[in-house]
């Protein structure tokens, strides 16, 4: 199946990119006006919010959480603190009933996550990868973090904003 946005050898050189690189930009010179209404979900499937994620240009003010350039010495708390929000993604979802109702064991999402400098979620970007995924299970899945990103955040606080990204696995969460 062809992707709608970028051919698929394409698409999974963006992927490998968005994960490894960051903008060169020092959290010191990033003006950030990120607000309430700016808060957000993302579906990349979805255009017209896709569009409007694309307006946003998070990337230019939100420096990769794992660049060296950006997290010298806290790479071992930045780990432990990704791997927490994971942990509770996968709880707020259980505790919500949810179910991907796909025959896999597993799912894979490609997510980028961008952070206030005190560590709560402003906007969530996320591609479901595993094929066969009901439409009206990725829209329940983004309503879902909608409620996830207003009570959770990441442990873990910096002097400016800052994003993570990458493709994470979760095992399908069943009845």
């Amino acid at each position: 199946m062809k992707s709608i946005f970028l051919p698929k050898s394409i698409f999974v050189l963006v992927l490998f990119l968005g994960a490894n690189l960051s903008v060169a930009q020092n959290n010191s010179d990033i003006n950030c006006t990120a607000g309430e209404d700016l808060i957000g979900v993302y579906n990349f499937n979805e255009k017209e919010k896709w569009s409007h994620f694309i307006e946003l240009n998070l990337d230019e003010t939100h420096p990769n959480l794992l660049d060296p350039r950006n997290s010298k010495s806290d790479n071992a708390l930045v780990m432990r603190s990704w791997r927490d929000l994971h942990k509770r993604i996968v709880k707020y979802l259980r505790d919500h009933n949810f179910s991907w109702d796909i025959e896999e064991n597993t799912i894979k999402i490609f997510q980028k996550i961008y952070f206030s400098p005190d560590g709560k979620i402003e906007n969530y970007a996320f591609k479901v990868i595993t094929p066969n995924v009901p439409v009206e299970k990725t829209n329940q899945y983004s309503m879902l973090m909608e409620g996830f990103i207003k009570e959770n955040g990441i442990d873990f606080q910096r002097s400016g904003h800052f994003a993570q990204c990458g493709k994470t696995q979760y095992s399908v969460v069943t009845d």
